[in-house]
C-alpha cells in the first residue's frame, strides 16, 4: 500500500479505521486491557530486593525524608518489640488507654522504669514491697502545691504537707500532729523518750545550803549537775507574756527557812514563797519576756546542808507562752 499524505488540517473524519490499525493494538482497545496504571499484584516480590529462605530478609524504612531504604530482618521475620534490643521511639508513646505492666522485679536489670544516664531513679516492685529510689548524687525533690500521703484504699489520710501552711500527720484518720507559725500543735498526749530531767542542788548529794538554783539535764544523773552546769536558764525565743509554773516537795522532810522563788534575769523576783508546812512548795508568775537575752531562773532555798539533791518526780517547772506583749 502506498503513503498517503497527512495534511495540514489533520485527519479526516472516519479516514482512520479499524482495518488500518494495527491488530494487535486494535485487539487490546476492543477488550479494554490496554495498561494505563499498574494493576493490582503487577509488582511481584521477584521485582523487589529480597531475602530467600535462608538469608535475612528486608524491610523499606522511611528516613526522614530522606531517600527510603532496605533494612534487614531476621528470616522468622518481627513477630514483637521483644526481639528488638534497642528500640526508639520517634515521638511521644500514647497507651491507648491501655496499661503498661512491670513484673516482679529481682535484679537492678529486670522490670524497673528507670530514669537517669546511670538510672539514678527507679521505680519497681521486688514481689513483697514497692520502691520508689533515688540512688544518684542529687536529692530526691517532691515538688507539689500540696502533697498528700493517703492509705492503700483511700479512705484515710496519713500525712498532709500543705504548701505554705502546715504539716500534718495522723493516726488512723485523726490529726494528731500539727505545725504552726509559732511551733507544734499535739492533739492528745505526748511521750518524750529523753525527758528534760529536772534537777536542784549545785553541788552533789552531800547538800547545800543557801539558793539552789534548778538544773536541768537530758537523762543524766542528778549528781554530776554541779555550779559549773549552764544549763540552768530558759530562755524563750518569742517575745511576749509566759506563765511561769514551779512546784517543788521536800524530800527530806519539814524545814524551817525552805523558800522557792522564780526570777527573772538573775535579778528580780517575780514570785516568792515560803511553804506553809516547810515541805510542799508552789508558786506561779506571768513574766513578760523579749524572746532573746530574757531568762528565767528557778531556784529553791534550804538553811540547812544536810538536803540531798531530788529528781524531777518531785521537782517540777513549766513555762508556757500566753500572749504577745
Amino acid at each position: 500500500m502506498g503513503l498517503t499524505k497527512i495534511g495540514t488540517d489533520g485527519f479526516k473524519d472516519d479516514a482512520v479505521t479499524s482495518d488500518k490499525v494495527a491488530n494487535s493494538i486494535n485487539s487490546a482497545i476492543a477488550a479494554n486491557t490496554a495498561k494505563t496504571s499498574l494493576e493490582d499484584e503487577s509488582v511481584t516480590l521477584a521485582k523487589l530486593e529480597h531475602g530467600t529462605p535462608s538469608n535475612d530478609g528486608k524491610f523499606l524504612r522511611a528516613n526522614n525524608g530522606a531517600d527510603p531504604s532496605f533494612e534487614s530482618l531476621p528470616a522468622s521475620g518481627l513477630s514483637n518489640v521483644v526481639e528488638d534490643t534497642s528500640p526508639q521511639l520517634g515521638g511521644s508513646l500514647d497507651t491507648n488507654g491501655q496499661l503498661i505492666n512491670f513484673g516482679d522485679s529481682n535484679s537492678s536489670t529486670a522490670n524497673r522504669l528507670n530514669f537517669g544516664v546511670g538510672n539514678d531513679f527507679n521505680i519497681y516492685h521486688d514481689g513483697t514491697h514497692s520502691y520508689v529510689r533515688d540512688s544518684g548524687a542529687g536529692n530526691l525533690q517532691i515538688v507539689s502545691n500540696q502533697t498528700n500521703i493517703q492509705d492503700a484504699d483511700l479512705s484515710h489520710y496519713q500525712a498532709k504537707f500543705i504548701d505554705g501552711g502546715a504539716v500534718e500527720l495522723y493516726n488512723n484518720g485523726s490529726k494528731k500532729f500539727e505545725t504552726t507559725s509559732t511551733g507544734i500543735n499535739v492533739t492528745g498526749h505526748s511521750i518524750v523518750s529523753q525527758p528534760r530531767a529536772m534537777f536542784y542542788g549545785v553541788a552533789n548529794t552531800a547538800g547545800y545550803a543557801g539558793w539552789k538554783t534548778v538544773r536541768f539535764k537530758v537523762q543524766q544523773d542528778r549528781n554530776s549537775i554541779t555550779a559549773s552546769n549552764n544549763l540552768s536558764r530558759f530562755t524563750p525565743t518569742v517575745a511576749g507574756w509566759y506563765l511561769c509554773i514551779f512546784q517543788h516537795t521536800h524530800g527530806n522532810g519539814g524545814h524551817n527557812s525552805y523558800y522557792l522563788r522564780i526570777r527573772k534575769n538573775a535579778s528580780t523576783n517575780y514570785a516568792y514563797i515560803e511553804p506553809y508546812d516547810g515541805m510542799h512548795g508552789n508558786c506561779s508568775t506571768m513574766i513578760d519576756l523579749n524572746g532573746s537575752s530574757d531568762f528565767v531562773e528557778f531556784s529553791t532555798f534550804h538553811s540547812n546542808t544536810a538536803h540531798d539533791c531530788e529528781d524531777s518526780t518531785i521537782t517540777n517547772m513549766r513555762m508556757v507562752f500566753m500572749t504577745t506583749t
